[in-house]
Order: C-alpha cells, then sequence, then structure tokens
C-alpha cells in the first residue's frame, strides 16, 4: 500500500479476494447492502481526490485505470446499471436522477430500491478520459 499526493490510500485490488481480506464485500448480494457498507467499500479505490464522505452522500474523482474495478464493485452491490440500457428508466429513477442534474450520453447510472430508501451511483467521465466523477447517494 501507499498513498497518493491528497493521502489517498493506493490498493492493488487485481482480485476478489484481496477485496474480501481488506474487509471489501465483494460478491455480495446488491440486497444485503447499505450504504456504510458501500462507502467503506469506496475507500478500497485510488480516488485522485475525495470531495465529499458523509452519511448519505459520496462524491470522488477516480482515475482511469481504477474504473473497471469499480465498475464490478458497483455491480456486485447494485445490479447492472440501469443507464446506459436498452430499458427506459422507471418513472421513480428518472425523477431521483433529475434531482442532480440528470444523465446523459457517456454516463452510467447504477440504482437499488431499498424499499422507503434508494441508492444511486452516479458516474460522469471527464473530457480528458483520464478521469471520472463518482457520486453515490442514498436518498
Amino acid at each position: 500500500m501507499a498513498e497518493n499526493r491528497a493521502g489517498v490510500v493506493l490498493v492493488d485490488i487485481d482480485t476478489p479476494r484481496l477485496l474480501e481480506s481488506r474487509g471489501c464485500c465483494f460478491g455480495r448480494k446488491g440486497e444485503d447492502v447499505d450504504f456504510n457498507t458501500i462507502r467503506k467499500d469506496m475507500k478500497m479505490f485510488s480516488f485522485e481526490a475525495l470531495r465529499t464522505d458523509c452519511d448519505n452522500f459520496f462524491e470522488g474523482v477516480i482515475i482511469q485505470q481504477e474504473l473497471d474495478k469499480l465498475n464490478v464493485q458497483l455491480k456486485s452491490l447494485l445490479g447492472d446499471p440501469v443507464y446506459p440500457s436498452k430499458n427506459r428508466l422507471a418513472h421513480k429513477v428518472r425523477q431521483t436522477v433529475d434531482g442532480f442534474g440528470g444523465v446523459m450520453s457517456g454516463q452510467t447510472l447504477y440504482y437499488k430500491d431499498l424499499g422507503t430508501d434508494s441508492i444511486l451511483a452516479m458516474l460522469w467521465p471527464w473530457k480528458d478520459g483520464q478521469r471520472t466523477t463518482i457520486k453515490i447517494i442514498q436518498q
């Protein structure tokens, strides 16, 4: 392990076993997951910047080299992305996402309905192709 300039711990996470050994919930069924579990898992990735980390909102900028691993982790926690998808966004999802500026071509959206709450993860790639902003929200 090492730290980058922002003091964020850099971890080599090439295998699910390594993720699990570090307390990550890789491979869990999405229904077992809560927002705090997801926040904890995000700390296993190398972020160029960590903008917000609070009870119901996480935002950071992740480097391109970590993006595939992040998508695998989000899929294991929240299921397949709801955008892009060949299916239309459900009305409830669209309303939630619109409150955060909507979703556009090139962006990725994960959404998990937990009954009274929901968790959404939005990945917004930068034009430089090297960074992606990730926002994870519980509502």
